[in-house]
């Protein structure tokens, strides 16, 4: 009768560690698998952010060169103005130089 207690004990104890081991492997398998769950997402999630990123970079490049497209076009545009301005008074300076010129041979 001990014996078969003994024996009995101890299927008992190896049952219970088995169970012990099956749930500890069960748990870490769960676990590795939230793991890589999570992993995913935070990819997903930065996959995404790199996106937006990238349309907001691309928005604010874009904005960036018409707002100096659009610069440099007045700039040019003011300075054919001034060109056109200063030839202008050259003109008429070289006009006003040749009377000069034309009053002091009659003098």
């Amino acid at each position: 009768m001990n014996e078969s207690l003994l024996v009995l004990g101890l299927v008992i104890i190896i049952g219970l560690i088995i169970t012990v081991i099956f749930m500890v492997v069960k748990l870490n398998a769960t676990s590795n698998s939230v793991g890589v769950d999570m992993l995913k997402s935070d990819v997903t999630e930065l996959s995404r952010t790199i996106t937006d990123l990238r349309s907001s970079m691309g928005e604010t490049l874009e904005r960036n060169a018409q707002s100096m497209q659009t610069s440099v076009q007045r700039q040019l545009s003011e300075s054919v103005k001034l060109v056109n301005d200063v030839s202008q008074r050259l003109t008429k300076l070289d006009e006003t130089n040749r009377r000069v010129v034309d009053v002091a041979d009659e003098l």
